[in-house]
């Protein structure tokens, strides 16, 4: 049976009631860690007018994006865990490092690629409109075309967005596989995702409002959300 939303965070409220401060401090770890490879990529490669420099830093910058992305599976693992009523330690932080990083990676770059691949109308357009002044034709066409690939890149990411839930779970699935099963998993789910992400907005603002202190309980509110919302897809609930 599909959960509404209103269940799912009903769920997820009654799941962190007393843990909390597990999940900040995961989160504030994962962060720390994230905050330090990025502080540590601008320190190795400052910003830079020159064209190597700047490709190499986008090179880098591309790198560590897809190790990181190894430690948010690890931080999945520690939500399915917290859901799921099993044990949950700091150490599932690193369990993407010690299950198959090279999937993860290679799932991620993938990720990468169809994101890009949904722009190239827009880089097209925009090509062709730079050989001549742009008028207001040029510029409704390329609003236009923009909006589109926007939307294209939007339901794509839905579709795909249980890639990494699936890759912590099951050790037998290639990154295309996962991808793939992602893809047919939330046939029909897409809307229902939007939906309850969309009605963390209100949330998520009053974070942000609150000098960023209040986004140490919305965030956990909304990965452990998303956790059940799993969950329910693959039948768990």
């Amino acid at each position: 049976m599909k959960r509404s939303s209103k269940e799912l965070k009903a769920l997820a409220r009654d799941t962190l009631a007393n843990r909390y401060g597990s999940f900040i401090g995961a989160l504030i770890v994962y962060f720390l860690i994230n905050f330090g490879a990025n502080a540590l990529l601008n320190f190795a490669f400052p910003f830079s007018t020159s064209a190597v420099s700047s490709v190499i830093s986008w090179l880098a910058s591309f790198i560590v994006n897809l190790i990181v992305a190894v430690l948010m599976v690890g931080l999945i693992r520690f939500t399915l865990n917290m859901c799921r009523g099993e044990q949950y330690r700091l150490s599932d932080l690193f369990f993407g490092f010690r299950t198959h990083p090279d999937k993860i990676i290679i799932a991620q770059f993938l990720l990468s690629l169809i994101s890009e691949v949904c722009a190239i109308p827009l880089t097209i357009v925009s090509i062709i409109q730079s050989t001549h002044a742009l008028s207001l034709d040029d510029l409704s066409i390329r609003a236009l075309v923009a909006l589109g690939c926007t939307f294209l890149a939007f339901v794509v990411t839905l579709g795909l967005q249980l890639t990494m839930y699936l890759l912590c779970d099951y050790d037998n699935l290639t990154a295309a596989q996962a991808l793939r099963e992602s893809w047919h998993l939330m046939r029909g789910n897409k809307a229902r995702l939007f939906y309850l992400s969309l009605s963390f907005f209100g949330v998520l603002l009053l974070g942000v409002l609150s000098c960023g202190i209040g986004l140490l309980w919305a965030v956990p509110y909304y990965y452990v959300t998303l956790g059940y919302f799993y969950l329910d897809i693959i039948g768990e609930l």
